[in-house]
């Protein structure tokens, strides 16, 4: 019986992956000017994922966070943090997009906690954000 090869991929539902590398590859911290205390502020959070890499064993994507409020606000944060993951077998880039944010969620936990911590040394109390991608971003 002959299987055609491309079919027999996009028929796969589901595959092992393990996160073997977690790596904090940039946050950026910045602060704001003097800002009108009279108008109210309003905190917004944008976030992406991005496939890095892809090969027969591993794949490393890139969770991007951008925490900034609507007008000038006292501070910007902006981390990306990079997760490397060992896959149980070879699949195609396509594949891992649909599942990307699933995958992605130890290293979308760990992004949000880190925002957390920061936003507590500025604020004074945390700020907890879902370990989730924003379906809303712009």
């Amino acid at each position: 019986m002959v299987v055609d090869k491309q079919k027999a991929k996009k028929e796969k539902t589901e595959f092992e992956y393990k996160l073997v590398d977690l790596e904090l590859y940039s946050l950026k911290v910045s602060r704001g000017s003097n800002r009108d205390e009279s108008k109210p502020l309003q905190i917004k959070r944008t976030n992406n994922l991005e496939l890095v890499n892809l090969t027969d064993k591993k794949l490393t994507i890139s969770v991007k966070e951008k925490v900034y409020f609507d007008s000038e606000g006292p501070f910007e944060i902006n981390l990306d943090y990079r997760g490397v993951f060992e896959i149980s077998e070879p699949v195609d880039k396509d594949f891992i997009e649909e599942k990307m944010e699933e995958i992605s969620y130890p290293v979308l936990a760990s992004a949000v906690h880190t925002l957390s911590f920061v936003m507590e040394k500025i604020i004074g109390h945390p700020l907890i954000f879902p370990p989730k991608i924003n379906k809303d971003n712009k």
